[in-house]
């Protein structure tokens, strides 16, 4: 038989023969062993990764599924039953996943869920070998409602204040300009013309602030500068040679 014979069964056998049974039933305890302990081990892991407050989903090297938990399939409509074994591209039609995966990168990214389109997901990606990863995604959607909301208002009450400002900073302009402007008010004029231009710088910022969150800042746009190749092109160009020439006669500030 596969398992091997029972030990009530094993026939009675002296010398050599006795020896070998016995190294045989001693492999088949430690194997059985061995393999209780891994299905503990397992039953250990998939106990710790159905408590996460996230969708996780086990990929294997070929970044096909092997097993997810009970929000996986509410988030990415990933069914255990039915999706094990399927690549997870085939599932989530998604250039960022894609390039997450290939890449094996520790950035996040965000998409749509597949299962419903109001709802906002954060992916990413944690490489355990080379035949095993974890793709774990969060719903960010209060996190990217609220972000939207604080844009608009930002907007909003920036374009709302800029032109009342405008008006009241040109009215003041022309009064300081003015030679009817008596001097006992020429401090305090101003002084008023130089807190709306304050406040106009104010929104200026928080407007510059809002287009720099806006605007996306991936790793490709991001150039690599090969610092050694630039600085040998200017020590070896016409500038280069002449700050090295006067660096030699002036004195050194390195002791």
């Amino acid at each position: 038989m596969a398992n091997g014979t029972e030990q009530a069964k094993v026939p009675d056998s002296n010398g050599v023969w006795e020896k070998i049974n016995a190294q045989v039933q001693q492999t088949k305890n430690k194997s059985n062993e061995r393999k209780r302990r891994m299905n503990a081990l397992l039953k250990r892991s998939q106990s710790i990764v159905k408590g996460l407050p996230y969708a996780t989903v086990v990929l294997n090297g070929n970044n096909e599924i092997d097993w997810t938990n009970k929000l996986s399939g509410q988030l990415l409509g990933i069914s255990m039953k039915v999706d094990r074994g399927q690549c997870i591209d085939d599932l989530i039609r998604s250039s960022e996943l894609h390039k997450l995966l290939t890449t094996q990168s520790n950035h996040e990214v965000e998409i749509e869920s597949p299962k419903n389109s109001a709802i906002k997901l954060s992916l990413r990606v944690i490489v355990i070998n080379a035949d095993l990863k974890l793709l774990i995604a969060r719903d960010i959607s209060e996190r990217a409602q609220i972000l939207d909301m604080r844009k608009s208002f930002i907007s909003n009450a920036s374009h709302e204040l800029r032109m009342p400002l405008t008006v009241i900073s040109g009215y003041l302009e022309m009064m300081q300009d003015s030679h009817l402007l008596p001097e006992s008010l020429f401090k305090a004029v101003q002084s008023s013309y130089e807190q709306s231009e304050r406040m106009g710088n104010i929104i200026e910022d928080l407007l510059t602030l809002l287009r720099l969150e806006s605007t996306r800042l991936t790793r490709e746009a991001s150039v690599g500068i090969n610092m050694e190749k630039v600085i040998n092109h200017i020590c070896n160009s016409e500038d280069g040679l002449m700050i090295t020439k006067i660096s030699s006669k002036a004195p050194s500030i390195w002791h």
